[in-house]
């Protein structure tokens, strides 16, 4: 997949914008991978205010590459026909919302004036065409959807890329004795700046460094008596840091979210700010002292400066490492890529490296004791319910894996709807392979002890978990047998546990045996440990599960409660009509059988329940393929004395049963 990442030139040396702008390249990169990822400046590509055939150039681009994806990096770019965003998946990543920002500015020029009506034009063409919106935090996506009528679709918080390893710890004591501000010469650093150096410095016992780009213009601007060192761009920002006794924020405008408070955070220092500063970093602790007015400023680094408590601070350096680090917003945001790909290309594009099979949303760490086991594919109608009867358990310590089979009616979308809503949810999409496939790959992700299959379109009574769980505590069963409604309820009655092969002949003697996996729940241990599988790219793929289940298993204990409610209808797998690929996946069971009589020590009457399976399996896969076409039916491989007549068939099933249990048994005797 080509991306093309379009940016505009930043000309200041050093800034937040450019940070954020180098961390979305670099989370690009990693994601795509960099062979894939054209970046404009990299094209000679330059973006101008008043250059109007900008859009000329990108389309250019766009075919001489093949470019899949746009992705500009600021709302500001464009100018952009609204049949560019119809011929093309655009996501737009929001710095801050440029219409609030060009508000606050002043004392304009004519052309800077035009400028910004030239920039608030792209921006709303972005925000109401792109395919998806990125804002840098929460309060940017309400100033969104106030402005444009549609907030951010992902939250990409500000964030850097770690500097300092383990360099930053308590005994990096700072040998300095100022405060430190960082930011480059513009409205939003200097109308909080200027009244705090002339009415906190006065009152404070401690000197302040000013540096950034632009900043050195103001070294005669204060007497001595403010105590204020102004100094231009610092290409290297660590030791100024490491030496600081603590950050002042005193930011009052702009919007965003401030790359000098996650700098900050960084480099482990102690931060007095503004909520201005803080806005979007909803995850800081003590060490980040909200200063409101410029009294508190005063009082606080006061109080600071008295304490005598140190300048680094374990807490702000441990938060930005779990929260605003580069490394800690890639998961989030990789996820979110492949949500909005899978949804936008309909292709079950995992990113590369990744395999066909790949994670949309994971559930919450903490490991459930039921994983229940859902695949996915083209149930829209009845989806909802189905996945309502698992959420609304009275056993609450569960975990739904959905496997997507790249359904194409909208289950994607009420998939992640509902994640969003349940941290219990995990959604993993895969190209369309079938259920045994969607199934193998969901029981490799599951963390429960006991795991439960369930069809997209039945659903289970809302006690079945507590009951099912309680039951196999109690017994200590590899697997609970239990009745269903409108598939098999239950009739006869059972020890309360027993050997898998004696369940499998009483069941069968009952005629209560039914190979659904939906009426079984089972030991994830024991799975494991037996390397439980299910056929892939067949149908019937869960008779062979269920058998091997249950002709392993050491316990099998049976409830006859009804736990399990069926949906009829016509298209599923079960009622809908018959095809080769039905008849090859019955024939498949079949020989399966067969080969496991021949290769187990069975009891006379275990080797008589497994043929009645045999016969019974074939009987109706004859019976089904006398509905195919001539055609079809050449398709299926029967066995070479076989065919759908009747005087044959049993002749083919007598020879059979002589075969596998032997002349003794007296079967095909005149």
């Amino acid at each position: 997949m080509k991306i093309l990442l379009l940016q505009i030139t930043h000309n200041e040396k050093s800034s937040g914008g450019k940070v954020i702008t180098e961390r979305n390249e670099r989370l690009l990169k990693k994601y795509f991978g960099r062979e894939n990822v054209l970046v404009s400046d990299e094209l000679g590509l330059e973006y101008g205010y008043f250059e109007f055939d900008y859009e000329k150039k990108v389309k250019a681009i766009i075919d001489q590459y093949d470019i899949d994806l746009v992705f500009l990096d600021t709302s500001m770019l464009g100018v952009f026909s609204k049949a560019f965003y119809q011929d093309n998946i655009v996501f737009c990543f929001f710095h801050n919302i440029e219409a609030i920002y060009n508000q606050q500015k002043d004392n304009l020029t004519f052309r800077e004036k035009i400028q910004d009506i030239i920039v608030n034009y792209s921006e709303k063409q972005n925000a109401q065409n792109a395919c998806k919106l990125i804002s840098i935090c929460g309060r940017d996506s309400e100033l969104m959807k106030k402005t444009y009528g549609r907030g951010a679709d992902y939250i990409l918080t500000s964030s850097m890329k770690d500097k300092l390893g383990d360099a930053a710890t308590p005994a990096n004591k700072a040998t300095g004795d100022y405060l430190l501000f960082i930011g480059t010469d513009f409205f939003g650093n200097t109308d909080g700046l200027f009244p705090f150096i002339e009415e906190v410095m006065p009152q404070v016992d401690c000197r302040l460094i000013v540096a950034g780009t632009g900043m050195e213009k103001y070294a005669n601007k204060y007497g001595p008596e403010y105590k204020t060192t102004f100094m231009g761009y610092v290409d290297d920002l660590g030791e100024l840091y490491q030496n600081a006794k603590a950050v002042v924020l005193p930011i009052i405008s702009g919007s965003g979210m401030k790359t000098k408070t996650c700098e900050a955070l960084m480099y482990g220092k102690k931060i007095f700010g503004t909520g201005e500063a803080f806005s979007g970093f909803d995850h800081l602790g003590e060490d980040c002292r909200l200063c409101r007015d410029n009294e508190e400023f005063i009082a606080e680094i006061n109080n600071f400066l008295q304490s005598d408590c140190g300048s680094f601070s374990e807490d702000n350096r441990r938060t930005f490492l779990e929260h605003y680090s580069d490394n800690a917003v890639e998961k989030e945001f990789f996820e979110f890529m492949d949500r909005s790909l899978n949804e936008l290309t309909n292709s079950g594009f995992a990113g590369p490296g990744e395999s066909e099979f790949h994670p949309v949303k994971k559930a919450a760490a903490e490991a459930p004791v039921v994983s229940v086991i859902m695949p996915v594919y083209n149930t829209r109608e009845y989806l909802r319910k189905s996945i309502d009867s698992v959420l609304n358990q009275t056993f609450k310590s569960l975990e739904l894996i959905i496997v997507d089979d790249e359904s194409t009616d909208g289950c994607r979308e009420l998939e992640l709807e509902l994640a969003n809503k349940d941290s219990r949810i995990s959604v993993y999409a895969q190209k369309h392979s079938g259920q045994g496939v969607a199934r193998n790959n969901a029981m490799k992700m599951a963390r429960g002890k006991y795991l439960y299959f369930l069809d997209s379109d039945d659903s289970i009574a809302l006690n079945a978990l507590e009951i099912l769980t309680n039951k196999a505590e109690e017994s200590n069963a590899d697997v609970i047998y239990f009745s269903g409604s409108d598939i098999h309820v239950i009739n006869g009655k059972y020890p309360a546990a027993m050997s898998g092969r004696a369940f499998y002949v009483m069941a069968n003697k009952h005629l209560d045996y039914f190979a659904s996996p939906c009426l079984y729940f089972l030991k994830a241990e024991f799975c494991k440990e037996k390397q439980l599988t299910f056929d892939e790219l067949v149908y019937y793929e869960d008779c062979i599960f269920t058998f091997s289940s249950i002709m392993q298993a050491d316990r099998v204990s049976v409830l006859n409660d009804v736990l399990f409610f069926r949906t009829l209808r016509r298209d599923s797998t079960t009622n809908a009509k018959p095809t080769v690929n039905h008849i090859k996946g019955m024939l498949r069971y079949n020989k399966y059988l067969e080969e496991f009589i021949n290769q187990n020590e069975l009891t006379p009457l275990e080797r008589r329940m497994v043929l009645d399976d045999i016969q019974t399996t074939l009987h109706l896969a004859l019976r089904k393929m006398k509905a195919l076409s001539r055609l079809e039916q050449k398709c299926v491989d029967l066995p070479s004395d076989l065919n759908i007549h009747k005087t044959n068939k049993d002749y083919y099933i007598r020879r059979l049963q002589i075969h596998l249990l032997g002349p003794a048994s007296g079967i095909g005797a005149k």
